[in-house]
């Protein structure tokens, strides 16, 4: 049944992958099989009232906010964990994607996706707070990049942290 259903909708079939307790990204494919599935699952409710309890539009609701704040991990995830290429020179510009992503959580009109935000960010200041300048410094003198491009990344809110990045590479210059 479920199989016809997957046809009738012209989704290709898809069995939802198992939750693994170690693997955060595991609850991300859950959540994106089950919305890829929402209609199918609907359909299946509507015609078998047998079949098991489906989300409330709520739960649906509560479902995308979650999936769509895991959604730039889960990429950030993919960008820096490749097998057929080195990423390490990606790190730096994926994180600040996230940390650019986390600031514009805080003030989501979701409430849902603020609360969420409050501890995402906490997590992340502790591991990566201290370690931009380093990173910064590091992409500063690969001749591939430029401190404007950098400055690019950089709110105005922290062209402080930008001007002090300027004088610590042209004091590690002159010496």
């Amino acid at each position: 049944m479920f199989i016809d259903a997957c046809e009738y909708e012209s989704v290709k079939v898809k069995i939802p992958p198992l939750d693994c307790e170690t693997r955060w990204n595991s609850m991300f494919l859950i959540l994106q099989s089950a919305i890829e599935l929402k209609a199918i699952i609907i359909r299946l409710k509507d015609k078998d009232k047998t079949f098991p309890d489906v989300p409330s539009k709520e739960e649906w609701k509560k479902a995308k906010s979650i999936y769509s704040v895991l959604e730039p991990f889960y990429k950030c995830t993919l960008k820096m964990s490749s097998n057929f290429y080195p990423t390490i020179n990606n790190t730096h510009f994926s994180i600040l994607d996230i940390r650019i992503y986390l600031f514009k959580m805080k003030s989501d009109l979701n409430i849902s996706v603020r609360k969420i935000s409050l501890p995402i960010i906490e997590k992340f200041n502790k591991y990566w707070k201290n370690n931009s300048l380093l990173y910064i410094i590091v992409y500063i003198l690969d001749l591939c990049y430029k401190l404007q491009f950098i400055s690019f990344y950089y709110h105005k809110k922290e062209e402080y942290k930008l001007d002090y990045v300027e004088e610590k590479v042209q004091d590690i210059q002159t010496r």
